[in-house]
């Protein structure tokens, strides 16, 4: 019996070893057929087997896989096709692997019950430990092959029943280690885009400095020369308002007229110390300007709806500065109240190009120079209040004020230095409700058009250089309420005409040079509440129609040049039956005596030297004639 034959008895006799073992499961074994090799005659003398023969070749194949013997082709025909159940066995848990349960050049299939490790399967007879060890994580059978042909000094177990199996099993394996790579590469990833948007490329950089650039080539086209010499000084509001737009992040966002815009409203900002103002709330910010200093009504917006800024609200606010040209930008405003405030210097003639604008309110502060004629260029202005500001020089009355079609209130009034007449192109101005001129220094006579204005209401020139005739069109302005001509040099007979106006309250002619008999149509005015003549020439008697004015509150009469002994009767009964008090029945007591003038105090009638209509300036603590308008 040769070497081999002897091989072949001891693996047939390990096997049956095997499978009569309690644990072990006995599987169909197909016959093997292996072809057998022929020998060379000093292999027999040698004494060396085949197996030794093959395990000898093997080593010295192990460097490069790439170098071994024979090519690809006849490597995959040495391997005989594998087979379902060829050479099955089952071992149990504990048994030992060694390398004569290897044939090799044949393959072997076990089907492992549990786990094994690399110190349950082992190559002694090699010296090495498996490369590879699958452990299933349940008791599940599976079907395993030992490749011989992998490595000289390894041999390999895979799977031939699922070889996905073995994929699932790594990634299941690995999962915590790839759930924690993803999240680092997506942490990464945002990093990355905060950073380029916090930082762009030097292309960006350059577009972004472009268009720049252009947007200030532009701009500069609209501005005043005054303006544009303001970009020359780097600390100028101006310039810092350009400066803080161009930094904005949202800069490219905007579109060309939000960027005018938004910098028309750093430059008034910077202009009038908005970092003092008692409300600046989201001036400045990225936030929509619209929203900048919201009104108190939620509903209310700043904005029409394509964002154009229609209304500029400031009004006592501690703005102190001045109001520039870029004011002018804002092209779509509809109104602009800045009352009540420290403004100073001259108002922008640029003023005059809000073709929009409806109300325009700047009074109480302090602004000086003339008042633009270009503000006779606005169509729809409905508004227009300047009152109680150091303006001088001739005032746009004087001028033509046909565009003025739409006006509704003009006040002038507590500009002691403007100057100029009334030009009779105010009969244009149908809608006017509201003239107020007094303590001005406008001049000339009283146009006779002015009452041709159905609805006109109120008629203020006080303490003004008014002089001539009080015209008899007065008579027309049916919708009077309130005639005030105190403190001026007017002449001549008070009309009749007066009488007509039944819805008139206050008629104050007091320190003119008004003479003749005071008319007795003035018994008509059934809702007067004042008549004050002190301080005129009138003559003649005082009008017993007065008596029946029931609804009057005070008549100052004295200082004139009344003929009759007594004041009437009826007069003396206001007092008693109505609401006239006798410190507001005031005549002179030297010229007509009154009964009902004195008191029991002994107190006498006023006397000639405290007749006078104090009218006063509407700061003045010692205003003595409170009414509507104050003083």
């Amino acid at each position: 019996m040769d070497k081999q034959e002897k091989d072949n008895e001891d693996k047939d006799a390990l096997i049956a070893e095997v499978l009569s073992r309690p644990d072990s499961t006995p599987v169909k074994k197909k016959k093997k057929r292996r072809k057998k090799r022929p020998q060379n005659e000093g292999d027999e003398d040698s004494g060396v087997s085949n197996r030794d023969r093959k395990t000898s070749s093997r080593r010295k194949t192990s460097g490069n896989r790439t170098s071994r013997s024979g090519s690809e082709k006849d490597r995959s025909r040495r391997r005989r096709p594998r087979e379902e159940g060829d050479g099955i066995h089952t071992f149990p848990y504990d048994t030992p692997l060694t390398r004569d349960d290897v044939e090799v050049g044949n393959h072997l299939k076990l089907n492992v019950d549990s786990n094994i490790s690399t110190s349950d399967v082992a190559a002694p007879t090699l010296g090495r430990e498996l490369r590879h060890t699958y452990k299933p994580q349940s008791t599940i059978s599976k079907s395993f092959e030992v490749d011989p042909y992998f490595e000289s000094d390894h041999f390999e177990i895979f799977s031939t029943e699922n070889r996905c199996d073995n994929l699932l099993g790594i990634l299941k394996q690995r999962r915590f280690r790839m759930i924690c790579l993803i999240l680092v590469v997506l942490l990464f990833i945002l990093v990355l885009v905060g950073a380029s948007k916090s930082k762009s490329t030097p292309s960006e950089q350059s577009q972004s400095g472009n268009e720049q650039a252009q947007f200030t080539s532009q701009l500069m086209s609209l501005l005043s020369e005054k303006s544009r010499n303001a970009h020359l000084l780097a600390d100028s509001p101006q310039t810092t308002a350009l400066a803080w737009l161009v930094n904005q992040s949202k800069f490219e966002s905007y579109s060309y007229k939000r960027l005018v815009q938004r910098y028309a409203l750093a430059t008034i900002y910077y202009s009038m110390s908005g970092d003092s103002w008692k409300k600046n709330d989201l001036w400045l910010t990225e936030a929509d300007e619209c929203n900048w200093y919201p009104q108190n009504d939620e509903k209310f917006n700043n904005c029409d709806d394509d964002k154009n800024l229609k209304f500029l609200t400031l009004s006592a606010n501690d703005l102190y500065g001045s109001l520039p040209d870029e004011i002018s930008l804002l092209t779509a405003l509809d109104t602009i109240d800045l009352s009540r405030n420290d403004l100073e210097g001259t108002l922008s003639s640029y003023i005059g190009t809000l073709s929009k604008i409806s109300s325009l309110n700047l009074e109480r502060n302090n602004f000086t120079g003339s008042i633009p004629i270009s503000l006779t260029n606005l169509p729809q202005i409905q508004n227009l209040i300047l009152s109680s500001n150091d303006f001088e020089g001739e005032g746009p009355l004087a001028t033509d004020l046909a565009a003025w079609s739409n006006l509704v209130e003009i006040s002038l009034d507590s500009n002691s230095l403007v100057t100029g007449q009334i030009s009779k192109s105010i009969k244009t101005l149908s809608k006017l409700r509201s003239f107020l001129i007094g303590n001005t220094s406008i001049n000339g006579s009283i146009p006779s058009e002015i009452f041709s204005l159905s609805n006109l209401k109120y008629f203020e020139a006080a303490n003004a250089l008014l002089d001539g005739q009080i015209p008899t069109e007065i008579g027309r302005s049916t919708d009077l309420l309130v005639v005030r001509l105190s403190r001026n040099k007017l002449t001549g007979l008070l009309p009749s005409e007066i009488g007509l106006l039944p819805n008139l309250e206050f008629l104050t002619l007091s320190e003119n040079q008004l003479s003749g008999q005071i008319p007795s149509e003035l018994g008509l005015l059934k809702n007067i509440l004042e008549i004050k003549f002190e301080d005129n020439k009138f003559n003649g008697i005082i009008p017993s129609q007065i008596g029946q004015l029931t609804t009057i509150a005070a008549l100052h009469v004295a200082s004139n040049s009344f003929t009759q002994q007594s004041l009437p009767s009826e007069i003396c009964g206001l007092t008693t039956s109505h609401d006239l008090p006798t410190s507001d029945l005031r005549v002179t007591c030297t010229v007509v005596s009154c009964d009902c003038c004195s008191g029991e105090d002994g107190t006498k009638c006023v006397a000639a030297s405290e007749a006078i209509d104090h009218h006063r300036h509407p700061d003045d603590t010692n205003c003595t004639e409170p009414d509507i308008f104050g003083c």
